[in-house]
C-alpha cells in the first residue's frame, strides 16, 4: 500500500486570515478528482460544494454564492467556457480554470471568456492551493480606486441604458397613432411571438454580456426588449401600469440568465393577451 504524499498527509494547518472558511464552489466531473481536491482544501479552512453536472453549474452558484469557483472545461451538459461567460454576466467571483486542456488557445480563451486564472491538470495540490488563496486575497483586497472604477462603470451602464429608451420613447411619440383593437390585438402577439424567436434570445445574451455604455450595448438591449416594447405601443403607451410591468419584465430578463420555461411562459401570455384584445375588445380599452 502506497503511502500519502507529503503534502496530502499533514495534519490540518491553522487557515490563514485571508482564506479562513472562503466558501468554494468546484465544478468537476470526475468524482474521484472533485473527493481528492474537496478532502485537501477542506483540510486548509475551506468550504467546498461540489457540482459534476454543467447544466447545473449556474443555479448552484446563485444559490450558494461562493467566494471561489474551480470550473473545469469538460462537463456533461454545458462546458465549462460557457459556464464561465454566463458567470460573468452577472459575478465577479474569482474563477479558477483547472482543465487537462492546456493547449495555447484554450488558456487564451478561457481568460478571454473572464477566468482569472488557468491551471492545467495534474497539478500540485500546494500549487493549487497558492494560486486558490492569491486569488482570494486580491478579490478581498481589491483598492478603493477599483472599487471606484466599478460604481463609474454601472453608472455608464444605467446612463446608457435610459439613453437608449429616451431615443426610442421620442421615436415612438412622434411614430404613435391611433389603431383599433383588431391592430393592437395583431401587434401585441406578433410581440409575444417574437420573445420566442432565436434574434430575441440572442440579443438577450448579448445585452447581458455587455456591461458597458455604447452603441453595441443599446443596439442588443433594443433587440432584447423589441417585442415588450411593440406590446406596449400597441396597447397603451401611456399607461403607467402597463408600463411599470413592462419595466419591470425588462429588468429582470437583463439582470437574471434566460430559463426556457418560464421565457415561453412568458412569451404564450402575451400572445394569449393579444388574442383576448381581438376576442373581447370592450374589455381592453386602448388608451
Amino acid at each position: 500500500m502506497n503511502a500519502a504524499p507529503p503534502v496530502l498527509a499533514r495534519e490540518r494547518p491553522a487557515p490563514a486570515a485571508a482564506t479562513a472558511r472562503a466558501r468554494v464552489l468546484l465544478v468537476e466531473d470526475s468524482a474521484r478528482l472533485a473527493a481528492s481536491i474537496r478532502e485537501y482544501l477542506e483540510r486548509h479552512g475551506f468550504e467546498v460544494f461540489v457540482e459534476g453536472d454543467g447544466l447545473a453549474a449556474i443555479d448552484r452558484f446563485e444559490r450558494l454564492k461562493p467566494e471561489l469557483v474551480i470550473l473545469d472545461l469538460m462537463l456533461p451538459g454545458k462546458d465549462g467556457l460557457a459556464i464561465c461567460r454566463e458567470l460573468r454576466t452577472t459575478a465577479r467571483t474569482p474563477v479558477l480554470i483547472l482543465t487537462a486542456k492546456g493547449e495555447s488557445i484554450d488558456q487564451v480563451l478561457g481568460l478571454e471568456m473572464g477566468a482569472d486564472d488557468y491551471v492545467v491538470k495534474p497539478v500540485e495540490p500546494r500549487v493549487l492551493l497558492a494560486r486558490i488563496e492569491a486569488l482570494l486575497r486580491r478579490s478581498r483586497g481589491a483598492p478603493a480606486d477599483a472599487r471606484d472604477s466599478r460604481l463609474v462603470a454601472g453608472l455608464w451602464f444605467v446612463a446608457s441604458y435610459l439613453a437608449v429608451w429616451l431615443v426610442f420613447g421620442i421615436a415612438a411619440y412622434g411614430l404613435y397613432r391611433e389603431h383599433g383593437h383588431q391592430t393592437a390585438g395583431g401587434l401585441t402577439i406578433l410581440a409575444g411571438l417574437y420573445e420566442l424567436t432565436p434574434v430575441k434570445r440572442a440579443c438577450r445574451e448579448r445585452c447581458r454580456e455587455v456591461v458597458r455604455s455604447g452603441g453595441r450595448f443599446g443596439v442588443y438591449c433594443v433587440g432584447s426588449s423589441a417585442g415588450l416594447m411593440l406590446a406596449l405601443l400597441a396597447l397603451g403607451v401611456m399607461d403607467v401600469a402597463l408600463m411599470a410591468a413592462v419595466t419591470a419584465i425588462v429588468l429582470v430578463q437583463k439582470l437574471l440568465a434566460p430559463r426556457p420555461f418560464l421565457d415561453a411562459t412568458l412569451a404564450l401570455a402575451i400572445v394569449a393577451f393579444g388574442a383576448l384584445v381581438v376576442i373581447t375588445p370592450p374589455a381592453f380599452p386602448l388608451g
